[in-house]
Formats: structure tokens, sequence, C-alpha cells
């Protein structure tokens, strides 16, 4: 439920495993909770881009705004790229300013996994990274197999050729 939800919030597989990763590493055990909760609030989060096109929070008393739409002004930024974009506001924050950003777009219910997700953004990326790096290694992986394999198909057939051929000229 969790990958097709984000992916429908602009999230790849990768940015949602990141995301996952990040939570459920603070909220050990609770991975279920974790991916709930990410749902709620990239569903807020789009609910907000619809209302107004961003948000607006406190970072040390001051008024800050964040565009939810990309550059086109067309497409929603994934929920991965909006809590990337407040990372480094999060971390300027006070408690108070932290809660309130947390609670307007996660709930009470779901503050929790915001906080979690926010406060260990870092693992987001590395996770997101290492799931992108894991997926290209693969992919490479089966690329040099099939070369591989391609290689000696057509040297099978080459070598069949040869046979076929000096079989029938021996007759």
């Amino acid at each position: 439920k969790t990958s097709s939800a984000m992916g429908v919030l602009g999230n790849d597989f990768d940015q949602t495993i990141g995301l996952v990763v990040a939570g459920a590493e603070i909220l050990t055990g609770q991975s279920s909770k974790v991916a709930r909760g990410l749902r709620t609030i990239g569903n807020n989060l789009a609910d907000a881009a619809n209302e107004a096109g961003s948000i607006e929070y406190k970072v040390g008393g001051a008024t800050k705004s964040l565009k939810l739409f990309d550059a086109s002004g067309k497409n929603l930024k994934s929920t991965f790229q909006i809590l990337s974009d407040l990372k480094g506001d999060w971390d300027k924050m006070s408690n108070a300013e932290q809660q309130a950003l947390g609670i307007a777009y996660a709930g009470k219910t779901q503050f929790e996994v915001f906080a979690a997700v926010m406060d260990n953004f870092d693992t987001a990326t590395k996770a997101a990274e290492t799931a992108l790096d894991s997926a290209g290694s693969a992919a490479q992986e089966n690329e040099s197999y099939m070369e591989s394999l391609d290689f000696k198909v057509n040297t099978l057939k080459a070598t069949f050729e040869d046979f076929s051929n000096r079989v029938l000229n021996s007759e």
C-alpha cells in the first residue's frame, strides 16, 4: 500500500525506502506505523499544495515559505523532496517551531513519525542512494550475464554452422 501511495505522491521506490528506513531506525519495530505516517504526511502536503501551492513555517521566529510544486509549477514535488527541502530549516527551528510544523502537516497522531524522519533525514538520503546503487549494480550484473550468454549463444551458433557446413560438404 505504502509504495503505491507514495508513488502517486511523486516518490520513487528508492525515496520511499529511504523515508521508511529513516523513520523505522528511530521508531524501532514500528515500520507499519512509519509507513502509515508517511502516507498521511504525503497526503497532507499534497492537500496543502492544492490549497495554497506552498507552506509557511517559522524558523527562529521568522516566517519562511516553501513551494510545493516543481519549477514548472505543474507537478507536486515528491514527499522526499519536500522533506529534504525542509531539513536545513528543521535543524535551526526551536522545539516549539518543529512541533508546530509537524502537527500542521502530520497531525498529532503522526507527529512522532514526522519528527523521526526529519531528525534522521541523513539516513533517508543514504538509504535512498543505497537502494538506487543496488538497483544499478543488479542491472549491471544482469547486463554482464546477458552479454556473456549472448556471446556463448553466438559462439554455439557459429560452431553449429561450421559443423553443418562440414557435414553437408562431406556428403
